[in-house]
């Protein structure tokens, strides 16, 4: 499989190859340790936090996530606490360990450790330079970790012979399948393709696409089992299957321009990365890809269009979803361009210098990131006590610094119900009182606009602050107008902030 022209052929022994991959991953996952966390991320981590003391997912604190990401955030905190810091450094272990599975897997379909080492970075390392502290950590962000471990696990055991170790390959994939699923099931259509590429037509595929199939079900039961005990397994199937088609059905599409915008900051963060990876996938396509590289083909099919298919998001954060596969293409584009350059720039001094001219072009993005990124951590210190850390994520996220500048306006002593970014109960230290959770009000269909009045008149909060960065309140309150009612009359207006206004709840008023 290997290109005569390879420059990467001759190199030292696997293992320091492993680890220059670990210390490259890491120099660049260390960058993003200090970020500050958006508003999905924060409402993750609050909802995490809340399971860690019994709270129930769905029961108790709703989202329309599926519980994948939660148990991530759970998971890292439980870990190294309950903290952006924390979830951060979980984020960049899961990383590290899943560049070693890239490196393991391409060398293991007959690539070169070198070329194997290139592909492990180009799926990781982008990712930590290019993509925002709002891109971070979101369902797209993680998912191509278990999507690439279930097409690897089926690729494996569609070539293993012996009985035992084919199985063993079906059931990891089954499990990683399961995991994805439990992020988002709207992953199902790409599963299904990029597995049933990687198996091929052969003639025992059905058979094993349905043990695949078993595994998955079989590990989803005991996460079903666990909702059915705590008495919320209604309503989780009701987040996963009734409410979504209702919010597609009563909400227009996203805005075309937020699809095209987008996809225009993707193509210009990831520029070097498409690059290459279009010359590389031309270039498995002229030699015959393998079939861990056919699913990475289907992967790149299908993913646009399950993106696509979200029409009411479209956020730029969805197009993550596929960096998994254009960098594994793209280190064939970087081993290829380099084998090229070197065996025709030899006593030709023009092209060797077009050459040069070209790398320096594609490296300047990068290199101008993660010179921005390293200046900006040094004018703070390099964020390496808690005080500076908050200094820099104030000013890596406006909202943040606006929310922690409103912090001083909350009383110590008192619920509080944020409508709007949940940021805000991170920086005050607050838990959120009720199930139903203030983000992205304006997606609640007419039943949860109603449960979400009950839950408010049941048990009042002390305060509601309300933030300014979200259309979510207003488009609640214009749709429910009993619930405008109720807070204009239960609730006045306390002080008003940067981040948003805080009201206070008038005593004897229901």
């Amino acid at each position: 499989m290997e290109n005569t022209l390879d420059v990467f052929r001759v190199g030292p022994r696997p293992i320091v190859y492993i680890g220059i991959v670990l210390a490259l991953v890491a120099a660049f996952g260390t960058l993003d340790l200090a970020q500050p966390l958006g508003g999905d991320q924060s409402l993750f981590l609050l909802g995490a936090q809340q399971m860690r003391h019994g709270s129930v997912l769905y029961r108790d604190f709703w989202d329309l996530k599926q519980p994948g990401i939660f148990v991530f955030y759970l998971v890292s905190g439980l870990i190294g606490g309950f903290t952006p810091f924390a979830v951060h450094a979980f984020e960049l272990l899961c990383f590290l360990a899943f560049s070693v599975a890239v490196l393991t897997a391409l060398r293991r379909f007959g690539t070169s450790v070198p070329r194997a080492a290139l592909g492990a970075l180009a799926t990781t390392v982008p990712y930590f330079i290019f993509a925002s502290y709002y891109d971070e950590l979101q369902v797209e962000s993680l998912i191509g970790i278990p999507l690439f471990l279930a097409v690897w696990s089926a690729a494996e055991g569609a070539r293993e012979r012996r009985s035992a170790q084919r199985l063993c390959w079906f059931a990891g994939a089954g499990l990683a399948c399961a995991l994805v699923l439990a992020f988002k099931f709207v992953f199902a259509p790409l599963l299904a393709v990029a597995i049933a590429t990687a198996l091929g037509p052969r003639r025992r595929s059905v058979a094993d696409a349905a043990f695949v199939v078993f595994v998955t079900v079989l590990a989803t039961l005991p996460g079903l089992i666990y909702f059915a005990v705590h008495g919320a397994l209604a309503v989780a199937l009701a987040t996963w299957f009734t409410i979504p088609p209702a919010i597609l059905a009563s909400i227009p599409a996203q805005d075309p321009h937020t699809l095209l915008d987008g996809l225009s900051l993707v193509a210009r963060r990831f520029a070097p990365l498409l690059i290459f990876a279009v010359i590389g996938g031309v270039i498995v396509i002229r030699r015959g890809p393998g079939p861990l590289e056919r699913a990475m083909f289907a992967w790149l099919a299908v993913g646009p269009a399950i993106v696509l298919a979200q029409r009411t998001s479209w956020w730029e954060y969805q197009w993550l979803l596929v960096i998994v596969p254009l960098g594994i293409f793209a280190a064939t584009g970087i081993a290829e361009t380099l084998g090229a350059v070197r065996s025709t720039a030899l006593g030709r001094p023009w092209r060797l210098a077009a050459s040069v001219l070209a790398a320096v072009f594609l490296i300047a993005m990068p290199l101008r990131d993660v010179v921005v990124r390293l200046s900006t951590l040094a004018a703070f210190g390099w964020a390496t006590s808690p005080d500076r850390r908050e200094a820099f994520r104030s000013d890596q996220s406006r909202a943040y610094g606006a929310a922690r500048a409103d912090r001083g306006l909350v009383p110590p002593s008192g619920s509080l119900y944020v409508m709007g970014d949940p940021a805000f109960y991170l920086v005050v230290h607050r838990q959120q009182p009720i199930a139903l959770n203030g983000w992205s009000l304006e997606l609640l269909v007419p039943a949860q606009r109603i449960e979400l009045e009950r839950e408010l008149r049941a048990r009042p909060p002390a305060f509601i602050y309300r933030t300014y960065d979200d259309i979510g309140p207003q488009k609640l309150l214009e749709r429910t107008p009993s619930l405008a009612a109720y807070l204009t009359t239960a609730y006045e207006l306390k002080s008003t902030g940067r981040f948003g206004r805080l009201y206070a709840s008038i005593p004897n008023r229901k």
